[in-house]
């Protein structure tokens, strides 16, 4: 029987240090100061510690309503997975507060500074210095917030995160429905970092390789964060240039490249795709597990503003 020929890729990777040029990325994960509130308005002072990433329950010294979390009824009462059973349990819905300080090398000012939760449930809001920069009620997608215009560089900068309970997400997000589930844990769940980047940068980068094709297709969505145009006459796109590489991951060799141009509009995302030939790919196996990189880079003006990475492999079926 013939072999049916599929393709299967991995998401991006970022690498958690600073690159030579293009992005640098700074983490954010390890233990982050933690306390809880009734209210909206952040604690006076902080009393546990947290890793992130971690949800609540992974607090030092343990949250108050840590043993409601982590109940086991003496019998089971048939109503254990009713929405209207949880209201009614002794429990109090709170606000959940991760602060950190960090020092912001004046080497990055002038560049724009974006600072990504991977993933946190449930009503997330990013404060920096005080000021609010960002709110999302995503729980399953990365949540990226434009930090620059709240950063001191060359000095420390306290970021807080606060995070909300389940009761409070509106209808409209997707919160998850299991009704396995007794209790839904907010949190931070994924990695935190801030990356750093030129004012066209790569928002969303996905290569999808084919053997059957011998090739492989980009797709890309550029961020332009300049302002958008205020006043006529003023500027709507800024020109780009775009380079993508394939790399064989062990040895760093180049098997193709092409480079593509177009503009970029501002104060917006634009999506751009190409179709990479690629010579004689090797597949991936258990036996061989032959690794390629997709690379971009993006210029501004024949200068680079961002560099981003994709590990990605190729397998028969």
């Amino acid at each position: 029987m013939k072999k049916l020929l599929t393709t299967i890729f991995c998401f991006c990777t970022f690498s958690l240090f600073a690159q030579e040029e293009g992005r640098k990325v700074i983490s954010l994960n390890g233990e982050w100061e933690f306390d809880q509130t009734k209210t909206a308005f952040p604690p006076a002072r902080y009393t546990r510690k947290i890793p992130v990433p971690g949800l609540i329950h992974l607090a030092v010294p343990r949250i108050e309503q840590y043993d409601i979390f982590f109940q086991r009824p003496a019998k089971t009462t048939g109503q254990e997975n009713s929405y209207n059973f949880l209201e009614g349990m002794d429990y109090t819905p709170m606000y959940n507060w991760y602060k950190r300080k960090i020092r912001i090398d004046k080497d990055l000012s002038g560049q724009q500074l974006f600072l990504t939760i991977r993933k946190s449930q449930y009503v997330t809001m990013v404060y920096v210095n005080g000021m609010l920069m960002g709110r999302s009620i995503e729980c399953y997608t990365p949540i990226d917030v434009n930090i620059t215009g709240a950063v001191k560089f060359g000095e420390e900068n306290e970021i807080v995160i606060q995070v909300g309970d389940r009761a409070w997400l509106p209808s409209e997000a997707a919160g998850s429905t299991d009704k396995e589930k007794i209790r839904y844990m907010p949190g931070i769940w994924d990695d935190v970092f801030i990356s750093a980047t030129g004012k066209l940068r790569a928002d969303k980068v996905l290569f999808l390789p084919s053997l059957a094709k011998k090739s492989v297709t980009a797709k890309i969505l550029v961020r332009n964060v300049n302002p958008p145009q205020m006043m006529y006459g003023d500027a709507m796109y800024d020109q780009c240039r775009m380079e993508f590489t394939i790399k064989e991951k062990r040895s760093g060799k180049t098997v193709a490249q092409q480079t593509i141009e177009g503009s970029a509009k501002r104060d917006n995302r634009t999506y751009f795709e190409l179709n990479i030939p690629v010579e004689e790919p090797v597949a991936w196996s258990p036996e061989t597990p032959f690794l390629y990189e997709g690379e971009v880079r993006i210029y501004d003006r024949n200068r680079i503003t961002d560099k981003y990475t994709v590990l990605m492999f190729r397998t028969p079926s």
